[in-house]
């Protein structure tokens, strides 16, 4: 079931168009989202953004992930979602129709010139060609690399495989399976 993944997509939709206000990486709504991994502002906040949509969709839907990172930092999602067998690479997420995001997951973007996974958002819609993101602290308008991680609002964006990066891809927000005892043995319930 993807009701988490559901919650955090739908969450996200409701809040494109905040925008920073009284400076860079600051206003009332980047306030909460930063405050929510404890941080003040100003400081980037596409990662906060993506934790405060996750921590509102547990708390709506009473789904939790076993130790999803309370952080602002992008590279921390990538090292959970590794140690948690949840991230799928871009290149194969374009090759192979099975391991596409889907609505919920989130995208993680590897920027070369910074050596490291250094963007991040949430899917909202997947096609064949890519996904519609919606990120915070990004830009309405890339015209350059499709992709920016120190914009001035959340929106929503349509990028294409290849944007992700090198080493960028996705984690899937599948909920968790639970294990259920039925009569002695053990089944396996989403």
């Amino acid at each position: 079931m993807r009701k988490l993944a559901e919650e955090i997509a739908n969450g996200a939709l409701r809040n494109i168009g905040v925008v920073e206000e009284g400076g860079n990486n600051k206003g009332k709504w980047i306030e909460h989202y930063l405050n929510s991994v404890g941080l003040d502002t100003p400081n980037p906040w596409c990662a906060a953004f993506v934790y405060y949509r996750y921590k509102k969709a547990a708390e709506k839907t009473g789904v939790k992930l076993k130790d999803f990172p309370v952080s602002g930092y992008t590279p921390d999602f990538a090292k959970w979602a590794k140690d948690n067998k949840r991230f799928v690479l871009a290149s194969d997420a374009e090759d192979k129709i099975v391991c596409r995001p889907e609505k919920g997951d989130l995208v993680l973007f590897y920027f070369k010139s910074k050596g490291r996974i250094a963007h991040i958002g949430i899917v909202v819609k997947s096609d064949p060609r890519g996904c519609w993101v919606v990120a915070g602290n990004t830009s309405s308008d890339d015209e350059n690399d499709n992709k920016t991680r120190d914009g001035d609002g959340v929106f929503n964006k349509f990028y294409s495989y290849d944007s992700f990066g090198e080493f960028g891809g996705f984690i899937v927000m599948d909920d968790p399976v639970v294990i259920v005892k039925k009569e002695g043995v053990d089944t396996k319930s989403l």
